[in-house]
């Protein structure tokens, strides 16, 4: 809504993390018919910071709720929309996470088959799991190699590097779901228990590729760019 200065912003948004030490917010919202960011001083007393700690997955990115109640949102801190090269923070964050879950959950796995005894020899000694953890092991390590290379396309201000981000995304998702499964396949039914870090890295692989956008949604996108569909 237009203010003096400015505007006033009053709602909500979900999943937003470290408001509780940051300095400035960046907020989004839609201005004169067209997308716009401000910068939001803290603390202000018209944003409330409400813990929700009813999600299954992702907690420690202490991820919580910010509701505004008429924020002003000032003109001198209205930024620009962002161009087709410039840095994106959230899309370079997001694969980021779904990767430290995975290299969790190898971890996890790794020391579990390493541990636990099974006809009187290590379960990292039964050749199925030998292969299992080779092809998820080789999957993560492509997903790496690929954010890296988004990364390093943004550095450099290359064009490409929305998509790369966009694809490191979606495999990292997949990947991470798909070693937390193994881990509960090779962990066995003490990969249930509650002080089993195992359940965690499951529930915490699911969550990721949920968060916008979705494993759907991109690979719908990813895949209209390769076979060339427009909507002509």
């Amino acid at each position: 809504m237009a203010a003096p200065g400015g505007w006033t912003l009053s709602g909500a948004k979900r999943f937003v993390s470290g408001a509780e030490i940051a300095d400035y917010l960046i907020v989004n919202a839609r201005v004169d018919g067209a997308p716009a960011f401000f910068g939001v001083p803290m603390p202000d007393q018209s944003v409330s910071i409400i813990p929700i700690w009813d999600t299954l997955g992702l907690r420690a990115t202490r991820s919580q709720l910010l509701a505004f109640d008429e924020t002003p949102l000032r003109a001198e801190y209205r930024g620009r929309a962002p161009g087709p090269t410039d840095f994106q923070v959230i899309p370079a964050g997001l694969p980021a996470i779904s990767l430290g879950v995975a290299d969790a959950a190898l971890a996890a796995l790794v020391a579990h088959a390493r541990g636990r005894i099974i006809l009187e020899k290590p379960l990292a000694h039964q050749q199925w799991v030998q292969f299992e953890v080779a092809d998820v092991e080789s999957r993560l390590a492509a997903a790496h190699a690929l954010y890296d290379r988004g990364l390093s396309e943004a550095d450099n201000r290359l064009p490409s590097f929305f998509p790369t981000l966009m694809r490191a995304k979606y495999l990292a998702n997949k990947v991470a779901v798909e070693v937390a499964q193994l881990g509960v396949r090779v962990g066995g039914a003490s990969g249930y228990l509650k002080q089993s870090p195992i359940q965690r890295h499951l529930r915490d692989a699911e969550a990721g590729q949920l968060m916008a956008y979705s494993t759907e949604v991109m690979a719908g996108e990813i895949g209209r760019e390769v076979l060339q569909v427009t909507d002509e």
